[in-house]
């Protein structure tokens, strides 16, 4: 098996809390085109003062790896 996509330092997750960690993941209709896809995730928080949030973010591939640092 490939890794995808590895972005586990960015996503908070924790077997305690609800509704939180690597929440989805979407291609765009041309994705075998353009690459492109979309992932909705839950951040790490900075602090625990930090609220809580969930990010739809937008990534890239290439020969079938995607690029992190493309967000």
């Amino acid at each position: 098996t490939k890794v995808f996509l590895d972005i586990r330092p960015r996503v908070q997750y924790s077997d305690a809390m609800n509704e939180e960690g690597f929440l989805g993941l979407a291609f765009a209709p041309d994705f075998k085109k353009s690459g492109v896809f979309y992932v909705y995730y839950t951040p790490r928080r900075k602090t625990k003062a930090e609220k809580m949030r969930n990010v739809v973010a937008r990534f890239k591939s290439k020969d079938g790896v995607a690029d992190p640092e493309s967000e």
